[in-house]
């Protein structure tokens, strides 16, 4: 099964030719990390298209909110997860020398095993490089300098935080 996603009118065609870019090179590279699988690319009416590998069971946070109470992943599991997106992260950040910018929990899938699968490359830069950000994920490095390895630990802290806690963790008074 798959999933196209598309840009919208050329609005975010710059976004989408990155991550499709990402996507090639650790396609081509035949890296076995945590990585939603590329599968194709093409352009239908000037719109780019590119094809990936569906995940059945959707976001982790659609995941978790799915459940009502906050004991929903045994501890195990959670180090599970967390100790396979940071080696998946780990080798983007030091290997590839990318950060992914834009680490959360709608940005990791779950697959039919439910495995994690990080996606959304569209804002993947070069260390030192910043492209953009989800606002409400933001490191306080943004705003600070360009050491952006840590944007992508700060987000794997929000992820932890999110599967202990169901909620995002929250920051008084902004770092503006």
């Amino acid at each position: 099964n798959v999933v196209i996603k598309k840009t919208k009118l050329n609005k975010d065609e710059k976004f989408l030719l990155n991550e499709e870019k990402i996507y090639l090179f650790i396609d081509k590279n035949k890296i076995k990390y945590n990585f939603l699988n590329y599968q194709d690319s093409f352009k239908i009416n000037g719109r780019l298209c590119i094809v990936l590998n569906f995940c059945e069971n959707g976001s982790l946070k659609d995941f978790i909110n799915s459940f009502k109470d906050k004991n929903f992943f045994a501890e195990s599991k959670i180090w599970e997860i967390y100790f396979k997106l940071f080696k998946s992260i780990n080798f983007l950040n030091n290997d590839l020398k990318l950060i992914h910018s834009d680490l959360k929990p709608d940005n990791i899938l779950l697959d039919d095993k439910f495995e994690i699968i990080i996606c959304d490359f569209s804002i993947t830069s070069e260390i030192n490089k910043k492209l953009g950000r989800t606002e409400a994920y933001i490191a306080p490095e943004w705003y600070i300098n360009n050491e952006t390895k840590k944007f992508d630990i700060w987000g794997i802290g929000h992820i932890l935080f999110y599967l202990c806690n169901k909620e995002r963790f929250k920051i008084e008074n902004g770092m503006q």
